[in-house]
């Protein structure tokens, strides 16, 4: 997530101004403030994700968060726990399940688990290589 405190607009310029100088006196002034805000974010989007992984979320829309946190966040645990909990409700025989991997791949990637990363990418690609051109 990029993020630049600097580009901050506020209704009242006056606001921005003392906004950005408070900032600016901060140790690490905008580049620890960015950070800051990247974290927040970053937990706020892993707590949502979880919550929608409790309730009744259809797998498809659990495999777009997990996407989401996986290339956005680099989160592949979060990612990993969420894409769990979405292939028990997979229907196997779906392209879903093709997408699920390729996911899955991703995230075993970013963790450095790169027999289990190949292994998922391999079966992504089966499945999308014995489906129909129309199905993705």
């Amino acid at each position: 997530v990029a993020v630049d405190v600097r580009k901050a607009e506020a209704f009242n310029s006056d606001d921005l101004a003392g906004i950005l100088t408070m900032i600016a006196e901060l140790e690490g002034g905008a580049t620890e403030m960015n950070a800051r805000v990247c974290a927040y974010l970053r937990g706020w989007y892993l707590a949502t994700v979880e919550h929608l992984a409790e309730m009744e979320t259809e797998s498809a829309v659990l495999g777009q968060l997990a996407h989401v946190l996986i290339t956005v966040f680099e989160q592949a645990d979060g990612a990993l726990k969420i894409l769990k909990r979405a292939k028990e409700s997979l229907n196997m025989a779906s392209i879903d399940v093709a997408a699920h991997h390729l996911s899955t791949g991703k995230a075993y990637l970013i963790k450095g688990e790169y027999n289990r990363a190949l292994e998922n990418y391999q079966l992504s690609l089966a499945i999308y290589t014995a489906s129909p051109p129309g199905n993705h």
